[in-house]
């Protein structure tokens, strides 16, 4: 299937999209085949405001059930888990990482059932990016179309300009609304705002709520011990791989 997105998808990624039509709703994986600009083709019929195009080959339905990284519906714990558990099972979860993808992911997991919602942006130049998210509310193809400015007051760009997190109601601002819009929720709802930082630049913003009770003291504390968690896994796994590249150019050619 053709697609039309605000932001480019990586050729060879996985995704979920969700297709809709007379209210019915249906969602699939497809893998990126092509992806490119909007404009290098015939472009009569698209819409103005996507800008990049892609070929996405069907793979399967999914089911609503099923975890995925961007899932429509998830089966959540009955009961939620002791904070020092959590963070054994994220420490563990993390030191096995073998790249980032893969270690957000799995801190996500691990945080999951304790948690109503959880998404994880990273930072694209003066923007913030949904990259991967759980709860049962959450829209996938909303949150993925998200962009947060960071020229705009918000949290995020307190966060930026070297603030350690946040708790609590976010302030009535554009930035703030159109993200609780993607789960069709609103400004009463309390979160917490934890940056990732490698070195002293931000990379990556951890949000979570409990729906409607306000997170407590030991969800900060959890979230908090998470996120450095995985800073500390984010920095391992980019000097191993500056190694391994270093490796690669000291090696001699062959011929």
């Amino acid at each position: 299937m053709l697609v039309l997105s605000h932001n480019p998808l990586s050729i060879g990624g996985t995704y979920l999209f969700e297709l809709w039509q007379e209210g019915n709703s249906l969602v699939v994986e497809g893998v990126v085949r092509w992806s490119r600009p909007q404009g290098v083709a015939n472009e009569e019929e698209a819409p103005k405001e996507s800008r990049y195009r892609a070929g996405v080959a069907f793979e399967r339905v999914r089911s609503r059930e099923r975890r995925d990284p961007w899932p429509t519906e998830v089966v959540q714990s009955p009961t939620r888990g002791r904070p020092v558990d959590r963070l054994a099972v994220a420490r563990q979860t993390l030191a096995e990482a073998d790249s980032i993808h893969v270690a957000a992911e799995g801190l996500l997991d691990v945080l999951e059932p304790m948690f109503e919602r959880l998404v994880l942006f990273r930072c694209h130049a003066s923007a913030l990016r949904a990259w991967m998210g759980r709860g049962r509310t959450l829209r996938p193809l909303r949150l993925q179309s998200l962009e947060i400015s960071l020229d705009q007051p918000s949290m995020f760009l307190h966060l930026r300009e070297g603030g350690s997190f946040f708790r609590g109601r976010l302030p009535a601002m554009p930035v703030h609304q159109d993200l609780v819009e993607t789960w069709n929720g609103d400004l009463e709802t309390e979160s917490v705002l934890v940056p990732i930082r490698i070195g002293h630049r931000m990379v990556t913003v951890l949000y979570a709520d409990t729906g409607d009770e306000a997170p407590s003291s030991e969800d900060l504390d959890l979230l908090r011990r998470a996120g450095r968690l995985l800073e500390e896994s984010m920095t391992r796994l980019i000097l191993r791989q500056k190694a391994e590249s270093r490796e690669l150019g000291d090696s001699p050619v062959r011929t």
